[in-house]
């Protein structure tokens, strides 16, 4: 495997991404990153197996939203439009809600209200702060 494919295979992997430019990706690199992603889920999803009651809950949804943002982030990467990169901070929005959503239901039952509302309010502030940055250049 060329270098440059470990690179960005562990780029992404580590949740750092860097820009790269469709022309530096071939449809059949972007594809084999795409699965390395999707195998990456899948071996998490193993690991996940192997804890108790919330905790696998958790790990599950931090598998899922990080398969979900990786993704976003390789279309941003490979396609770069306003769209892709407002995709892709929306992906990181509802996936982070998503992780803290899980979170909230595995604590005590008179704090868990208070817990989603809070996940709710960032969840906006995060799609706002999306919207005033991109959301400005794609409508």
């Amino acid at each position: 495997m060329p270098i440059r494919h470990v690179l960005l295979i562990i780029c992404l992997s580590v949740g750092f991404h860097s820009r790269v430019s469709a022309a530096v990706l071939t449809k059949k690199e972007i594809f084999k990153l795409e699965k390395s992603i999707k195998f990456e889920y899948q071996q998490s999803l193993k690991i996940c197996d192997t804890l108790n009651w919330n905790e696998s809950d958790v790990c599950v949804a931090k598998a899922s939203t990080k398969q979900d943002i990786d993704l976003a982030e390789l279309r941003a990467n490979t396609q770069p439009t306003a769209e892709t990169r407002y995709a892709a901070l929306i992906a990181h929005a509802n996936g982070d809600h998503e992780v803290a959503i899980t979170r909230c239901n595995g604590i005590a039952h008179e704090k868990r209200e208070q817990c989603w509302n809070e996940a709710d309010a960032i969840k906006q502030a995060d799609i706002q702060k999306a919207k005033s940055f991109w959301g400005k250049l794609i409508e």
